[in-house]
């Protein structure tokens, strides 16, 4: 009677154990299993017309052999139209700093929308607005006062029941409604690009869109890297939400995604760099994570700790993996098995213009030596500000 009565118990507590144990890591399974198993049940839903952006810094972009080689005719002044980039900002100055270094002889002026709240509802300090006064003490962003155009969004908490994409919406009608009003210096036909501040267009993507008659709305094909330039997510598919449209009063809205079925849009290709969560400190990691609309993948309280961890955050960025500890979005069991250690390392091809001409000590962590990460290789971090890490600090 007692052995099975210590039988039973054993059974018992394992059965709950059991649960306990798959209810904590229920989003890790159900990562682990539908992107392990996404090449057998789902496809890739992006641009289907492909163009090949056909360019060498030698040839110019904005003449008549540049259009006709790409299919397309020369747009002549004076019907040629001013290019505007539509930028919601965040913390990410020193993406902001590359993406307007990279842009701004080519665009009539940014739209720049900053929230004092996250996606998440949290509230934010505005970090660019001090920086745009002749008399910061911070220079960096001078260069381009006179192509900034800034307001502010006052943010709120998330509402019971709603979620941080319910944010994302509110911020991007802002945008739109910027765009239509005479504040916005946009008119019709001129060219606005759409898309993320780590989301950057090349300038001879740009250049060539803007002096051809090229497809309206037209996607733009990103290289994908991770947490610095010298990591590279390839041969996953490349970045594609990034676009640029030909603005129509009442017509346009502020998207991030597909407006037109996928069969009939088209992509530029080698057309920039989406360099996802590269970011300076670890400050920056913990807000970003925190602060985001996929937030949900840091899963429960527990895991959330974790990921969060200041040595876990340098582990996952010196070795490439994933800083959520998710499996790759990928289509085909090439990509899949390609990635699944996480991101490798970049073989070569161009580089935003502010890395390439820019002071070493300044860019060395996103650029490296040798695909080595300048942090991971002196294992040097920054802290990052304090407000970052939410209502407590995490040690660096």
């Amino acid at each position: 009677m007692k052995r099975r009565f210590l039988t039973l118990a054993s059974l018992f507590f394992a059965v709950v154990y059991s649960i306990f144990w798959v209810w904590s890591w229920k989003y890790w399974l159900v990562n682990l299993t539908t992107y392990s198993l996404r090449p057998l049940y789902d496809t890739a839903v992006l641009p289907q017309q492909l163009i090949h952006h056909l360019h060498s810094p030698s040839i110019p972009q904005d003449d008549l052999s540049a259009c006709q080689r790409h299919g397309w005719d020369l747009i002549r002044a004076p019907k040629k139209s001013k290019v505007v980039d539509a930028i919601i900002f965040s913390v990410e100055l020193d993406l902001l700093e590359i993406r307007l270094a990279e842009l701004s002889p080519i665009i009539s002026h940014s739209l720049i929308l900053e929230s004092t709240s996250t996606f998440t509802g949290i509230p934010k300090p505005l970090v660019l607005e001090p920086l745009l006064h002749h008399n910061s003490t911070d220079q960096r962003f001078r260069p381009y006062l006179d192509k900034i155009r800034y307001q502010v969004l006052e943010g709120r908490p998330l509402k019971p029941g709603e979620n941080p994409f319910d944010i994302e919406i509110e911020m991007r009608r802002k945008m739109t409604d910027w765009i239509h009003s005479t504040e916005g210096g946009v008119e019709d036909d001129d060219l606005i690009i759409m898309s993320d501040v780590d989301e950057i267009p090349s300038r001879a993507a740009i250049t060539l869109l803007s002096s051809c008659t090229a497809p309206s709305p037209i996607h733009l094909a990103l290289s994908n890297h991770v947490y610095t330039f010298s990591q590279t997510l390839w041969p996953l598919l490349p970045s594609w939400r990034a676009h640029v449209t030909r603005f129509k009063r009442g017509d346009t809205f502020y998207s991030h995604g597909l407006t037109t079925p996928a069969e009939r849009t088209s992509m530029l290709t080698d057309a920039g760099w989406h360099c996802s969560f590269c970011f300076p400190t670890i400050g920056d990691f913990v807000f970003k994570a925190r602060a985001f609309s996929h937030t949900d993948r840091l899963g429960p309280q527990h895991s959330a700790q974790k990921l969060l961890d200041p040595d876990a955050i340098k582990q996952a960025v010196c070795s490439g993996r994933d800083f959520f500890g998710m499996l790759p979005e990928a289509y085909d069991w090439h990509g899949l098995l390609a990635r699944w250690s996480g991101a490798g390392e970049r073989e070569g091809g161009a580089l935003p213009r502010e890395l390439v001409r820019g002071r070493r000590e300044k860019w060395g962590w996103l650029i490296g030596t040798g695909g080595k990460d300048v942090r991971c290789r002196e294992r040097r971090w920054q802290r990052g500000d304090e407000w970052k890490f939410g209502t407590s600090a995490v040690p660096a």
